[in-house]
């Protein structure tokens, strides 16, 4: 079984201070950069107690009355690695390990070797001890290394203290190769490009620079190799390009700075065995553009003999935990908040070519691409200061409509705009009204204006309505149930600690002046976190269960099972953040008896970038007794991301429904990536469709029985939807 397990996987890790070998640094609950592989009889968790050195170490341990097989701990290593030998070492202790056993391994891909101490593997109940395993080195084969722990069979193991060497050299001590393109430094102060005619012309020139510029860099070899900083070649040959004068001179000007990349080498491309495409990587760009043909033939020939390491590129990789796009090397130039016209066109032209090549929903996308393109060209170089850089870029992100595609950090200047007072009470879009909702702190210090209930017709003597489409720019979403949901958040947020309040209470108008407080004065961290301090499991009357998701980890299945066995029927909330991101697994498989596909997923291609395809579905499989209660799950627009998926996930079950109102609409891995002016940013980077092809992006869950929070629910502090819940099993 391990062996028909591909660890052919690359990890992003900034420095080797990460290498994270000792399970210490943590996210999520689960230590950073490592993922685990194998089937779902196992529990895979951390032990702050049992350790051999620093925090935690590392636990696979088989669920009882299940049928274990096997498990594993995988580390991908970040770095190619030349030398003749690798060695891993590492400390084990187990406990009753029967019908198999534990031991480290190390697998270098694609199938040069492998070794997992199948000849020396432990057995039974043992001490902590140090093992070493080690496999010679073949760099010119190597396109990965996985390491890592392993359970074959039942038991429990416990890892801690890894280390890898090679050639007898800590790994964390070697020096990391150079790239030429990392050297280059001649525009780190600016890119020396001062003016743009945006006349059409010039336009439509940018726009076939823009495609070019993109498909050279994730297609031709000496750009995957490193060997050229692609920013700065821009800057290096717009002047000349921007100069010329017919779309003779420009076609000329682009043929020869492909010539200049030098002479391409006859590279053969990898077979692929009919994949379902999802996706195409559409070229009609190049065959039915309105240019050369000898411009044409450049780029069919650079197509045709692009890079074929497509885990040894220099700008693109897949991520450790999923098949999803890791971007690579994109510089932020965080030195200069306000970039410079030429690093503002640079902007652009990265976040499009990001959006043609590997986004997976472009399908979806409610604009011609071309079109965007042209209308942010001026935003973005005509931006006075940084205010307008910033809320330009904000305004091309919302083009693509996904809830996980925002500006997460940079935004310094849109901050201080919104400011940094906050009303002490949360307000929700309800009924289609902005509505009190809850208040984030009580206290004899902060001042409530509000009762819940009271629904705000007026800020600042402007309409909700009007506020709603004037600020909604700045909050992207995937549907407009996820930008209100975002937009309440913020709407009593303010750069002066005083608004003016127009609200309804009990059908009379009121008009109160209220006070705003600092963020951490209202606590609103612990607000929001208040659902991970209570139990993951409870009993409503009449042996009705409740899962609480924001704290069930998957360590407390096997406890979770045994509580079940006491109830008919079981209520799973998803309406809040979960504790961990991979509890669809664990809870999903309670409630199958027989192995169920729930979702299938669109990755991209790397040997052919623009390329999605098709995986088989996932599927969720069972173990033990499956529970034959009725089942209802909880989902609104508050379920986002992994939520959904584990929606997906216990919708397979037997006797499951979902209840509430239809999810955020942003599922798949998200892969985030940097933009000149220190802005971070991402996107959904793998497609997640059911089984039978319909889409979930923008869409959400759509439940089988619609509940929506009502305004009288609110003022009597009854939660409708749960409620609803209650009744659907009763009946």
């Amino acid at each position: 079984m391990f062996l028909s397990i591909s660890c052919a996987h690359e990890s992003k890790l900034p420095d080797t201070e990460d290498y994270n070998l000792s399970f210490d640094k943590l996210n999520a609950n689960q230590p950073l950069y490592w993922h685990t592989l194998g089937n779902n009889q196992y529990l895979n968790y951390l032990d702050s107690e049992e350790k051999r050195h620093g925090k935690y170490s590392a636990v696979l341990e088989s669920i009882e009355n299940s049928d274990p097989k096997f498990k594993a701990w995988i580390f991908m290593l970040p770095r190619h690695l030349e030398g003749k030998e690798i060695t891993l070492s590492g400390y084990i202790k187990t406990k009753n390990i029967n019908n198999g056993f534990a031991g480290l391994m190390i697998r270098i891909d694609p199938a040069v070797s492998y070794t997992f101490m199948e000849d020396q593997g432990i057995k039974g109940t043992t001490d902590w001890k140090e093992y070493k395993v080690s496999l010679p080195l073949q760099p010119d084969r190597t396109k990965s290394i996985a390491i890592g722990g392993v359970l074959i069979g039942s038991g429990k193991v416990w890892f801690d203290d890894f280390k890898v060497f090679v050639d007898g050299k800590d790994i964390t001590l070697l020096v990391e190769k150079v790239y030429p393109a990392s050297t280059d430094r001649e525009f780190d102060k600016g890119s020396k490009i001062k003016t743009f005619d945006l006349s059409s012309n010039k336009t439509e020139d940018l726009l076939l620079l823009t495609k070019i510029w993109g498909f050279l860099k994730y297609h031709h070899p000496k750009i995957a190799k490193g060997e050229l900083n692609w920013d700065y070649e821009l800057f290096r040959f717009l002047p000349k390009y921007l100069s010329v004068n017919t779309s003779e001179e420009r076609d000329i000007g682009l043929v020869k700075w492909i010539e200049n990349l030098g002479q391409l080498d006859t590279l053969v491309q990898p077979k692929q065995v009919d994949p379902k495409i999802f996706l195409k990587n559409n070229l009609n760009w190049i065959k039915n553009g309105e240019f050369s043909l000898d411009l044409k033939e450049k780029l069919i020939n650079v197509y045709e003999n692009r890079w074929n390491e497509t885990n040894n590129h220099y700008y693109i990789g897949i991520g450790q935990e999923a098949d999803k796009p890791i971007l690579k090397n994109e510089a932020a130039y965080e030195n200069m908040p306000y970039p410079d016209d030429g690093f503002r066109l640079l902007s652009l032209m990265r976040y499009w070519n990001i959006i043609q090549y590997f986004y997976p929903y472009r399908n979806l996308l409610e604009k011609d691409w071309d079109k965007v393109f042209e209308e942010y060209l001026p935003q973005l170089i005509h931006s006075k200061n940084e205010l307008e850089y910033e809320i330009a870029t904000l305004k091309l992100i919302g083009e693509i409509g996904d809830s996980h595609a925002n500006i997460w950090s940079g935004a310094d200047k849109i901050d201080h705009l919104k400011g940094h007072f906050y009303s002490p009470s949360k307000v929700e879009f309800v009924e289609d009204k902005l509505v009190v909702t809850d208040h984030f702190v009580v206290t004899p210090k902060i001042y409530i204006p509000f009762e819940l209930g009271d629904v705000i017709t007026h800020i600042n003597y402007k309409t909700v309505e009007y506020l709603i489409d004037s600020l909604k720019v700045f909050y992207p979403g995937s549907n407009e149930r996820t930008i209100k949901r975002d937009l309440a958040n913020e709407i009593l947020r303010s750069a002066n600690n005083k608004l003016k309040i127009k609200f309804l209470r009990d059908g009379l108008s009121i008009t109160k002046e209220i006070t705003l407080y600092p963020r951490n004065e209202l606590n609103m961290n612990d607000f929001y976190n208040k659902k991970k301090k209570e139990n993951f499991f409870k009993v409503f009357e009449s042996d009705i269960g409740y899962i609480n998701t924001s704290s069930f980890l998957p360590k407390n299945i096997s406890e979770l099972r045994e509580k079940l066995r006491s109830t008919n029927a079981v209520i799973i909330d998803l309406r809040h953040a979960t504790a961990e991101a991979d509890i669809y697994q664990q809870l999903g498989s309670l409630f199958v008896d027989s192995s169920v596909p729930f979702v299938s997923t669109a990755v991209m291609n790397m040997n052919k970038p623009g390329e999605f395809i098709l995986r088989s579905p996932n599927k969720i499989q069972p173990f033990g007794d499956t529970y034959k209660g009725k089942v209802i799950v909880l989902v609104n627009e508050n379920t986002q991301s992994s939520q959904e998926y584990t929606a997906m996930a216990l919708k397979a079950g037997l006797n499951t429904k979902i209840l509430g109102n239809a999810t955020a609409g942003a599922d798949g891995n998200m892969t985030s990536f940097l933009l000149p002016g220190g802005i971070s940013t991402s996107i959904s980077g793998i497609g997640i469709l059911y089984p039978d092809g319909r889409q979930t992006q923008k869409i959400g869950i759509i439940p089988d029985i619609f509940v929506e929070p009502t305004i009288n629910g609110i003022r009597n502090r009854k939660d409708d939807e749960l409620n609803k819940a209650i009744e659907v099993i009763k009946n």
